[in-house]
């Protein structure tokens, strides 16, 4: 067992040792049968939330109507839910209400797919009531019982399915597909920044072809608005050679022709990603009309450039070519300059205004192309032959 679980095992055992049932669930189990890295765990109990609080010393609530608790042990955090089952989802989003109760079974039965319906005890027998190991062993993604019923509980699903064939490229089982065929429009009852959130996970994905497939083939691309009109575009657009999610939106913009800052407010992200987003759009489409100049690279920055080299080569062969053509710069930021708009107006006894950052642009273009030294008293020189 990996490092996460054993240094939780302590909990798992207090827990026992008060007369209750606990296990490791979910991805972390999952992940451990597959070989993969644990990243973060969660825990699952029949001790009800009051129970968990009187076992524990230091606890914090920070989901308790829903069965949460989250314990402290040192400098480690555990989440550990009691064991429940769930209403009707009226809102295909959340449950109206929730019960909880002593089984584990009942409580791994409300879980997504099979291959995270599992659980395990603290010396590693894995509990598997659903033939997860099976399908996992199959490379499969199966919902969990009815999977229409999965699916109206909470319509995000249908695109977790996706984001995991993304992330595992395992094929979606055949009657779960067809539910989520039959089910896609729920997906607009679903927030923006849920679906970003899952959209983001399935473009990262190793597999986001296979997975961009399979959103379009289930139905689901179509009801992902600002995306809707370009799905039967969708599987044409390649991320393989890139790493960042800023490159994989930009890529997809290029490819269906969309402006990034539009989309990209309407799907809730940030404006940090935003302003990234669109700089590598913006530099693409500048190089497409004149090839690297002294001036794009300038503008844009060796970071910002290296991305758009692999967004128009698909690969990162040209990297050193970037770099060389950047270190040969006169000037590689603003801070570089030799002088400052306060520079100017003392020179020229003018008042600021709109000349003073256009005439600091024809200073950084003559000094960029080699015209001009980067020296406060050759600018100066430059300034005052070129005033008058």
């Amino acid at each position: 067992m990996t490092n996460l679980f054993e240094q939780a095992k302590p909990i798992i055992k207090t827990l026992k040792q008060n007369g209750y049932e606990a296990y490791f669930v979910g991805g972390s189990v999952r992940d451990f049968v597959m070989g993969r890295d644990i990243n973060d765990i969660d825990i699952a109990t029949s001790a009800f939330p009051d129970e968990v609080k009187a076992v524990f010393e230091r606890t914090i609530d920070i989901g308790i109507q829903h069965g949460t608790v989250l314990v402290l042990s040192g400098e480690d955090k555990y989440e550990i839910t009691t064991f429940r089952t769930e209403s009707t989802y009226s809102d295909f989003r959340r449950p109206d209400s929730v019960q909880f109760v002593r089984s584990l079974l009942e409580d791994l039965k409300r879980r997504d797919f099979t291959m995270n319906a599992l659980a395990m005890d603290e010396n590693g027998k894995v509990y598997d009531y659903f033939e997860g190991k099976i399908d996992i062993e199959n490379k499969v993604i199966r919902a969990v019982g009815i999977p229409s019923l999965r699916f109206n509980e909470d319509a995000l699903r249908m695109l977790r399915a996706i984001r995991f064939q993304s992330q595992l490229g395992f094929q979606i089982e055949e009657g779960t597909l067809l539910a989520i065929k039959q089910n896609a429009e729920n997906l607009n009852y679903i927030s923006q920044e849920r679906i970003t959130i899952e959209f983001e996970k399935i473009l990262m994905g190793k597999h986001s072809n296979l997975a961009l497939q399979s959103l379009v083939e289930s139905g689901l691309a179509s009801c992902l608005q600002e995306l809707s009109n370009f799905h039967n575009s969708l599987t044409r657009v390649n991320f393989d050679t890139l790493e960042t999610i800023e490159e994989k939106w930009a890529k997809l913009f290029i490819e269906l022709k969309i402006d990034p800052k539009l989309f990209l407010v309407k799907w809730k992200c940030s404006s940090e990603k935003i302003c990234k987003v669109k700089s590598l759009v913006n530099c693409h489409y500048d190089v497409l009309n004149s090839g690297w100049t002294n001036r794009i690279l300038f503008n844009y920055g060796l970071e910002t450039s290296l991305s758009v080299e692999k967004l128009k080569l698909g690969r990162d062969s040209n990297r050193a070519y970037i770099e060389g053509l950047f270190q040969k710069l006169n000037l590689k930021s603003k801070q570089d300059l030799a002088i400052r708009g306060q520079d100017l107006i003392g020179w020229t006894n003018q008042k600021g205004g709109p000349w003073l950052g256009e005439m600091i642009e024809k200073i950084t273009d003559e000094v960029l192309n080699g015209y001009l030294v980067n020296d406060k008293e050759k600018i100066k020189e430059w300034v005052l032959s070129n005033m008058i």
